[in-house]
């Protein structure tokens, strides 16, 4: 018998979740927290890998085929309490905040929808909010608006001659006029 107010995780024995995004694991290995009373259930503790999907919480499930997958905890509970999604769609979250993993807070949709959820969230890294940017908002203003070649400008900001050309051609930076 599985926990009150839990679903069971399709294609994954052993494990189910609440709608508040409560993951609960019948396998010894995997297991993380306090049993349920006497029942064979223990909470498992999500994790929040560095990198890219920092601000998400993640578990690692095994298969009904045996086989470990990382899983975001939004996705494992739109699996249980709403099912498998039609192709193309993945799992948004409404209020942008990829830690809110409760039932209301989800949804099956497209990418393009949940582009536009980050574009309205604020929550989208584009620019300067992108880890990897080199460059700041006013040197692609000065990029823009400068007569200086492309080399003599890659050299002074210390970027390729391409990241130049591209500003210049609006294949990047687009958002900055």
């Amino acid at each position: 018998m599985i926990p009150n107010g839990t679903k069971r995780v399709p294609g994954f024995d052993g494990y189910c979740v609440s709608k508040n995004g409560i993951v609960f694991s019948q396998h010894i290995e995997r297991v993380g927290g306090p049993v349920l009373g006497d029942s064979p259930w223990r909470k498992l503790y999500g994790r929040k890998p560095d990198g890219k999907n920092a601000n998400r919480v993640s578990y690692r499930l095994k298969r009904n085929d045996g086989k470990q997958v990382g899983m975001q905890c939004g996705v494992i509970v739109l699996l249980s309490w709403v099912g498998v999604p039609s192709a193309g769609l993945e799992c948004c979250h409404n209020d942008g905040d990829p830690l809110n993993n409760h039932l209301e807070n989800l949804r099956w949709d497209t990418r393009k929808a949940n582009a536009a959820d980050r574009l309205k969230h604020g929550t989208d890294q584009f620019g300067e909010k992108n880890a990897s940017a080199i460059l700041k908002e006013s040197q692609v203003r000065f990029v823009k608006s400068s007569d200086k070649s492309s080399a003599e400008l890659a050299r002074k900001f210390g970027v390729c001659q391409s990241t130049i050309s591209g500003i210049r051609a609006g294949r990047s930076w687009r958002h900055v006029k």
